[in-house]
């Protein structure tokens, strides 16, 4: 019976589900690096034979929801959009983290395994028998007129493209409906139809095309794959709303019209206004911004008595503000990294050395001396999230700005890391730092004098709490350093210097294009993605607000294409 086999029992009776969940589990198409990126696995096949007018990364066409798509897709197809409390993967082992993978919709490690397989067939259960239970439901998707095969046909056909995100073929809906005798007669308290449906439904959840973002188009021009819409409204729906499509994303798949580029425009105009892009943003802004740190955020309190008890959590928070602001009012990149001003609240103000007294518990926008701090790099989050419990770590700080702000492939380090050496009474933070990792003619010299430890140490008049500090435990401050910018040698005498450098880069705003081209093709950024990345990055450099930034990269050649691949 095609992808309709393989059984399981309940109530003694033999149940036919979706099979093939482990098959989908395809061999993903590459993997990829900071920098240039890697070749992908897909580079030397079939799809290099023709040259295509523009490059585009591999990608897998199978691409697993994480769960919480699976969570507001599911809850969008019963009905209940704004029911956060409707919640089915509670059960599912979690989605798989990997340091390298900044983003939630990393496809290369959201695969499924035995136990996931389990779960989804559980949960679709659970899903067919919440379904058949509602009355809206059944009367929205199943129609009252006509012989139950009609009846029971309609349902698969006009239910099973809101499922498949897309229309069913033929012998898709025979397979379907060649379970209404055993659905209508397995279900004491669901007979007939309505069982036929449960049966139906549960199988429709637990179908590759439900639980993987399928994409079907197969037509070649010029050596590269054009979506279709079907394919188009999917990849944009769960890039930016982290959801399946809306009835205007479906009705522009059907009608043709987001094949054009005026009809692809219009949609990605109307649903980056909505808050769901909002909250999709701020969350990829956020980790673009190194927001997967901040969890270590913990000052000593013996040491830093007066810092909030919560200041991981006030810090995400923060940050979170941060991008949100940038995204609903127009922000650029350069304003993220320029900007003096902060978002704070009564907890976090004094950390900035500001006065509480006409703050909530709420965070709110506050100026802050341009001579002082300037933009993200000299946020508390970003500044104790690279500290230690006691003292400022510049080797994080200033790998963060190599890696996140220019791109760096910084290589990972030999052997055990040890832990940050406890300067001595007489000796500077900085110093301690030195001697451990500048020491000549070894492998830790040649990264950390080169990458690292130049971006770090001019935030050395930054204590551990985020707050600004005139000396180091009595020893005077050393905050100049000579980094390499894009090849080129400069001398900066302390952090803001070196933003102001930063912000005036070309190469730090094509860094920027990288990390959003990670995002939207789902995976690490790959050689091919240049030209994606160029876009980018040009607009970012060109002062273009976030919102345009991302425009760019939904409606480029490399977004609404695939790459030619070997049929797997």
């Amino acid at each position: 019976m095609g992808w309709l086999k393989g059984a399981w029992r309940r109530g003694g009776k033999p149940l036919f589900v979706v099979s093939g969940l482990a098959a989908a589990q395809l061999a993903w198409a590459c993997t990829g690096s900071i920098g240039d990126g890697g070749d992908g696995a897909g580079a030397g096949g079939p799809g290099d034979t023709e040259p295509a007018a523009f490059e585009i990364g591999s990608t897998t066409r199978f691409a697993r929801m994480t769960h919480e798509q699976y969570d507001r897709t599911v809850r969008v197809l019963l009905g209940r959009t704004e029911d956060e409390t409707l919640r089915f993967s509670d059960t599912f082992r979690a989605d798989a983290g990997d340091g390298n993978y900044d983003y939630d919709n990393a496809t290369l490690v959201l695969g499924v395994d035995q136990g996931l397989h389990r779960a989804y067939e559980q949960a679709a259960a659970a899903i067919a028998e919440f379904f058949v239970e509602d009355p809206d439901l059944l009367a929205r998707w199943v129609p009252t007129e006509g012989s139950d095969e009609d009846r029971v046909r309609g349902f698969i056909r006009d239910y099973g493209e809101r499922v498949h995100r897309r229309p069913l073929t033929e012998a898709q809906v025979d397979e379907y409906f060649s379970l209404f005798t055993l659905g209508s007669t397995t279900y004491d308290e669901h007979p007939g139809v309505t069982g036929a449906v449960r049966l139906i439904t549960e199988a429709l959840f637990t179908s590759p095309h439900f639980l993987y973002r399928t994409e079907m188009a197969t037509d070649v021009e010029d050596g590269v794959i054009p979506l279709d819409g079907w394919d188009i409204a999917s990849r944009l729906s769960f890039a930016l709303w982290n959801e399946m499509p809306d009835d205007d994303l479906f009705a522009a798949a059907r009608d043709g019209s987001l094949e054009a580029a005026a009809g692809l425009g219009a949609q990605v105009e109307r649903m980056l206004g909505d808050d769901r892009a909002v909250t999709v943003f701020t969350r990829v802004l956020s980790q673009a911004m190194g927001v997967y740190r901040y969890g270590n955020i913990g000052p000593n309190p013996a040491l830093f008595p007066d810092v909030p008890d919560d200041l991981s959590a006030l810090a995400i928070d923060e940050l979170a503000a941060m991008m949100r602001d940038a995204f609903v009012n127009g922000g650029t990149y350069r304003d993220i990294l320029l900007e003096p001003r902060a978002f704070v609240n009564d907890q976090t103000a004094p950390l900035y050395g500001l006065d509480t007294a006409s703050l909530t518990s709420e965070f709110e926008p506050v100026s802050l001396p341009a001579a002082e701090r300037r933009g993200l790099l000299t946020s508390v989050g970003f500044l104790t999230s690279n500290s230690s419990s006691a003292n400022p770590d510049p080797i994080h700080r200033g790998l963060f700005i190599a890696q996140r702000l220019l791109c760096i492939d910084v290589s990972a380090p030999p052997g055990e890391i040890p832990p940050l050496p406890t300067p001595e009474p007489d000796q500077t933070n900085r110093e301690a730092i030195e001697i451990v990792t500048e020491q000549p003619n070894t492998n830790c010299a040649n990264c950390h004098q080169r990458y690292i430890n130049p971006f770090g140490f001019p935030f050395e008049n930054f204590d551990a709490a985020g707050s600004i500090r005139e000396d180091d435990r009595g020893n005077e401050l050393d905050l100049a350093t000579s980094p390499e910018i894009d090849g080129e040698t400069i001398t900066v005498g302390d952090s803001l210097e070196l933003i102001d450098e930063l912000a005036e880069r070309e190469v730090v705003y094509e860094c920027f294009g990288q990390l959003l081209t990670s995002y939207l093709m789902g995976r690490p950024y790959v050689r091919q993605d240049a030209q994606l990345r160029q876009v980018i990055g040009d607009r970012a450099y060109a002062n273009r607000n976030v919102v345009e930034l991302v425009t760019g990269g939904l409606v480029s050649p490399q977004f609404t294409h695939r790459r030619l691949e070997e049929e797997l």
